[in-house]
C-alpha cells in the first residue's frame, strides 16, 4: 500500500484503455469488483492512480477494465476532475475517502461503460484503436438493475449471432432418453399352454368295419348263443 498523496490536492483527468488485444466491451453496466489500485508515472512524468476492475458476472465475467485518474496533473482542471471521480468511487463502494491505495481493493461497485473511437496522440503520433470509458460509478442498490439489463441485452445478441453462425444449440432430449430404443427388444407372444395349434403326435385312427357276422353277434343279449337256431 502506498499514500496517494492526495493532502490539499483536487482530482484530475483520467484515460481508460483495454489491456492485450481485446476488443473493448460494449456500452452498458457492469458490477465490477475493484481488484487493484496502485501510484503510476504519466509519460509526462507526473503521477496518477490506476485503478483495475474486474468483471464480476456475465458474458465478459473476468473481463479487465482500467480507470487512470491524474490525480496530480498540474493544471488544476484534469486535477479537479480526477479527484472528483476518485470521490464518487468511495462513495460507491460505501466507503470514507482515505489517503491510501488500498482503501479502495476489495470494494464493489457497478461502472457505466462507454467506447470512444480511435484516436492518435499527438505528441507520439501513435494512433489507438477503439477504448473504453468510464463514465459513471453507481452503487450496487442504483446500479444492479441496469447492470442485469446489459447482461440480458448481450446474452440475446450472442444467441442470435450463434443463431446465424449455425451454432445453435439441438433441442434437449426429455428426461429418460423417450426418443432411444430400448436395451432389449419385445418378446414374441408366449403360445397357450396345451400347444392347442401343434398338431397331435399320433394321427387319428379310422374306424374298424365290422363284418355282418360281428353285426349279428353284438346284437345278441348277454347269455345267448351266437349260433343261430336251426
Amino acid at each position: 500500500m502506498a499514500d496517494m498523496g492526495l493532502d490539499g490536492v483536487n482530482f484530475a483527468d483520467y484515460e481508460n484503455f483495454g489491456g492485450g488485444d481485446f476488443e473493448p466491451l460494449p456500452e452498458g453496466y457492469y458490477t465490477v469488483d475493484i481488484t487493484r489500485a496502485e501510484m503510476k508515472d504519466t509519460r509526462a512524468g507526473n503521477k496518477m492512480l490506476a485503478v483495475e476492475f474486474t468483471v464480476k458476472e456475465g458474458p465478459f465475467e473476468r473481463r479487465l477494465i482500467f480507470d487512470n485518474l491524474n490525480i496530480h496533473h498540474p493544471n488544476e482542471t484534469p486535477r479537479g476532475i480526477a479527484i472528483g471521480t476518485l470521490l464518487r468511487m468511495f462513495k460507491a463502494i460505501g466507503r470514507p475517502p482515505q489517503n491510501d491505495t488500498g482503501s479502495l481493493v476489495g470494494g464493489t461497485l457497478v461502472v457505466k461503460l462507454k467506447v470512444s473511437p480511435p484516436r492518435t496522440d499527438p505528441r507520439t503520433g501513435i494512433t489507438y484503436g477503439q477504448s473504453n470509458d468510464v463514465k459513471g460509478h453507481l452503487t450496487l442498490d442504483d446500479g444492479y438493475e441496469k447492470a442485469q439489463q446489459t447482461i440480458a441485452a448481450q446474452q440475446a445478441q450472442q444467441q442470435a449471432q450463434q443463431a446465424q453462425q449455425g451454432y445453435a444449440q439441438p433441442p434437449v432430449q426429455q428426461q429418460g432418453y423417450a426418443q432411444q430404443q430400448p436395451a432389449t427388444p419385445p418378446q414374441a407372444p408366449v403360445q397357450q399352454q396345451g400347444y392347442a395349434q401343434q398338431p397331435p403326435a399320433t394321427p387319428p385312427q379310422p374306424p374298424v368295419q365290422q363284418s355282418p357276422n360281428d353285426a349279428i353277434y353284438n346284437s345278441q343279449p348277454a347269455g345267448a348263443s351266437a349260433t343261430p337256431w336251426r
